[in-house]
């Protein structure tokens, strides 16, 4: 039996496995942004989107009773499919209640 060709097979599907493994777990992270999305609702208090959300916005902007948070996750798409795609959500907030939600990139597809 020839070992070279064994290993040849075998360390091919180590690396395919692995390679699986990594576009899974980055797929599944911006899966899991957009569906925080979809939760955040008209009437939700800061708090409230703040503990879907997991962290703090990305940047915020005050004036008077209107603030607007914006959360953003970019994902390399390769070369072909147009570089660096940048999905965000944008949430007003008026007298510490969600009014109005802005996706951007929201329906473009997790799958590299």
């Amino acid at each position: 039996m020839d070992y070279t060709i064994l290993g040849a097979v075998v360390g091919g599907i180590i690396a395919l496995a692995v390679i699986f493994t990594i576009i899974y777990f980055v797929c599944k992270r911006h899966s899991d942004f957009i569906r925080k999305a979809d939760k955040i609702k008209s009437g939700m208090s800061v708090d409230e989107v703040l503990q879907i959300m997991g962290c703090a916005a990305t940047t915020t902007e005050e004036n008077g009773d209107r603030l607007v948070a914006e959360w953003e996750k970019s994902q390399w798409k390769g070369i072909q499919n147009g570089g660096t795609l940048v999905r965000s959500i944008k949430v007003v907030f008026v007298n510490g209640r969600v009014d109005s939600v802005i996706g951007k990139n929201l329906d473009k597809s997790t799958f590299v």
